[in-house]
């Protein structure tokens, strides 16, 4: 039996806690929060979890196996050092880190303690997901040369505005299109960033682009400020695979064909409506409405889930640990440095004006 603890008492946490105890072979065994009422309440809604009211006393309970780190973004570092000293297995919240050097060190701490490190993209796990990157990246689309999505909602939540607690919309919500495209495509060559800074000093809301070696481009849009389209597409040779809405806990993948064939200039010159007879002149018009009532060349797949998604990255986690593995070779940390690397890249470039 793998017993964790929990750090944090927020939203996901509740998500991720109930998740553990679906799991077998996987229960919460404590939770710490600053707060002790938080602590308490948390832990009464869990079965056989105790309630910690100091992080550190959790950290150093033995009781306690591995332990899922769910406290603001600016203290993951922190957290996971000491995990690491008191030998415990780890599952870190996105991001892992807020800057690469950080991530490098804690995958050098882990590995010379021995102990498991990952971190918590539960998006990554899910079915679906898992089965349109293996598709994109077993060439079913043929070769990709544009990816584009977007995630955005409206947030009310404290942390997300605070700047010291390491927040603002790139790393709560961009980082995880950056993820899900960086197995594909892998670490961009150049990017732009065009971030809306609010009254709160963090970014509010954004849009970046990548470019790539290979002339491969992908474009992006996240938001805490609206509601967005929520889905990731890649663009093939063969066709458009799209994921969601929403793409982050979704069990729905589309396919759309589209063939290249080579340009006939002739065929390819746009006649002249206006040379039309009477009302012959709006056949355009009427063509473009007519598109939608035409048989549909779009590839419907559903591949449903379980629960609220979040076990499938428990899952992965206790296989991981039982095959004496420290990194999960779907999630490797290298994945979530070089995903932290690109977004220290574009706070760092100069934002358009």
């Amino acid at each position: 039996m793998l017993k964790w603890g929990v750090l944090g008492t927020g939203e996901v946490a509740c998500d991720v806690a109930y998740a553990i105890n679906f799991v077998p072979n996987n229960s919460v065994a404590g939770v710490a929060s600053r707060s002790a009422k938080n602590a308490e309440w948390f832990a009464n809604n869990l079965p056989d979890a105790k309630a910690y009211t100091d992080y550190d006393a959790l950290i150093q309970d033995p009781a306690i196996d591995i332990i899922y780190i769910a406290t603001p973004n600016s203290t993951h570092t922190d957290m996971m050092r000491k995990c690491i000293a008191a030998g415990k297995h780890i599952l870190c919240e996105k991001p892992f880190c807020l800057n690469a050097p950080e991530g490098r060190e804690i995958q050098q701490l882990a590995k010379a303690a021995n102990v498991f490190c990952m971190e918590a993209l539960w998006t990554r796990f899910i079915p679906a997901t898992k089965h349109i990157i293996e598709q994109v990246k077993n060439g079913d689309i043929g070769t990709v040369n544009f990816v584009k999505g977007s995630f955005g909602h409206v947030f009310s939540k404290d942390r997300c505005f605070n700047k010291k607690l390491g927040g603002g919309v790139l790393f709560d919500l961009g980082m995880y299109l950056i993820s899900l495209t960086y197995p594909v495509l892998g670490m961009p060559e150049q990017l732009k960033f065009m971030p809306k800074y609010g009254q709160s000093g963090v970014d509010e809301q954004s849009s970046f682009t990548f470019s790539y070696k290979n002339g491969n481009i992908a474009s992006f849009h996240c938001s805490f400020l609206n509601d967005l389209e929520n889905t990731i597409e890649f663009y093939g040779e063969s066709g458009i695979l799209k994921l969601g809405p929403p793409f982050y806990r979704t069990s729905k993948i589309s396919f759309d064909v589209q063939s290249a064939s080579p340009i006939n200039q002739e065929k390819a010159v746009r006649k002249n409506p206006y040379g039309y007879p009477g009302p012959l002149q709006k056949a355009p018009y009427f063509k473009e409405r007519l598109k939608p009532m035409l048989p549909s060349k779009t590839k419907l797949s559903n591949i449903p889930f379980k629960g609220n998604g979040y076990h499938y990255e428990i899952e992965e986690v206790y296989q991981c640990i039982e095959k004496g593995w420290i990194e999960s070779k779907i999630l490797p940390l290298e994945h979530s440095i070089s995903v932290v690397e690109i977004m220290n890249r574009l706070y760092e470039s100069e934002p358009i004006t």
